[in-house]
């Protein structure tokens, strides 16, 4: 299974809104984050997808974690946001050497759940 992120900060400041998040990291895995808003949260409490905000790129700090922050121009207050974490991998695999041995590259790819949602206030 792969760690659900959690929002710990969201507010509207000087124009923005600034979401903050925090996420387990997987080793030797490339991290992108997508930030999505929508009018309701899910049933559940968890979010959903209905309006993407914007993707950071995230390195792992020495405790293991990504922390993550987006600041989107506008206002937001009201919306209900949430935080999606994609990690991959590239694998270089060698058959052979020359024009008719190629080497081929697999991609491992898996996403997280979405955060629980987070009003905007």
């Amino acid at each position: 299974p792969v760690p659900i992120p959690e929002i710990t900060s969201v507010r509207f400041e000087n124009g923005a809104t600034i979401i903050e998040a925090t996420a387990s990291a997987l080793a030797w895995t490339n991290h992108d984050i997508d930030f999505f808003a929508n009018d309701q949260p899910d049933p559940s409490g968890y979010g959903e997808g209905q309006y993407f905000l914007g993707r950071v790129r995230s390195q792992v700090r020495e405790d293991g974690t990504l922390h993550l922050t987006l600041n989107h121009p506008g206002d937001l207050r009201g919306k209900w946001v949430t935080v999606v974490v994609g990690y991959h991998r590239d694998y270089f695999y060698s058959k052979g050497a020359g024009p008719t041995r190629p080497n081929d590259i697999y991609l491992f790819a898996t996403t997280s759940e979405f955060s629980r949602a987070v009003e905007v206030k």
